[in-house]
């Protein structure tokens, strides 16, 4: 199963962001339970996870679209040797 539809982000960046607004708050959650000082100081500094994190899933998002460009072109490439090895 391909990243982009295990965490369907597919969805992450249609018209106002509302996965991508999902994810920063799930992230912000997650700072705040598991570091609550980090969290805190975030918050007194105004900063929150959007600031430092759309980058990393975007990057994330695009990975996951280049790995399943490079799986679909080796899999099409199998096909055309397959078809032209059968056809022999």
């Amino acid at each position: 199963m391909r990243v982009a539809e295990i965490f369907d982000m597919s969805h992450l960046y249609k018209k106002e962001l509302p996965k991508l607004k999902l994810f920063f708050y799930q992230l912000d959650r997650l700072i705040a339970m598991k570091l609550p000082q980090l969290h805190q100081h975030f918050k007194d500094e105004q900063i929150n996870s959007g600031i430092f994190a759309s980058a990393w899933f975007i990057t994330q998002f695009t990975n996951s679209l280049q790995i399943q460009d490079k799986k679909f072109k080796k899999n099409s490439s199998k096909d055309v040797a397959g078809g032209s090895a059968g056809s022999s």
